[in-house]
């Protein structure tokens, strides 16, 4: 890279700055997020089925890599301001539902494979 390059990190388009309302601002709330879901998953007393827990994950991960392919819900109505909440309130959301998500199906798993309380301890 030459001096006379500026360093533009993780390919983010200076021209178009509409296009990268998703890339910075959201993912320390998607990180905190990941660390609600998993805190409210270990909250629950009962598990439920792994289908409830992959159906919230994939759902919320199609949403939020949406969200971040797309601008539309960047209106000229809507100010700067109020876009770039919405999108760490929603990328929020999202990701402690996908950490749920996943939490949850691993913990789904881990169930199945417990051994039977009659044969624990014997060789």
């Amino acid at each position: 890279m030459s001096p006379a390059t500026p360093f533009i990190p993780f390919g983010v388009d200076t021209a178009e700055p509409e296009r990268n309302a998703w890339r910075f601002p959201a993912l320390p709330a998607v990180l905190l997020g990941c660390l609600v879901g998993v805190a409210l998953q270990l909250q629950q007393p009962v598990l439920w089925a792994a289908w409830v827990y992959s159906a919230g994950a994939v759902s919320a991960l199609l949403v939020l890599v949406w969200g971040a392919r797309s601008a539309a819900w960047q209106r000229k109505a809507c100010s700067r301001r109020w876009a770039s909440m919405l999108a760490w309130c929603l990328a929020l959301g999202l990701g402690a539902v996908m950490a749920w998500g996943m939490t949850g199906v691993r913990a789904t798993v881990f169930t199945q494979q417990v051994l039977a309380p009659a044969l624990e301890g014997q060789d």
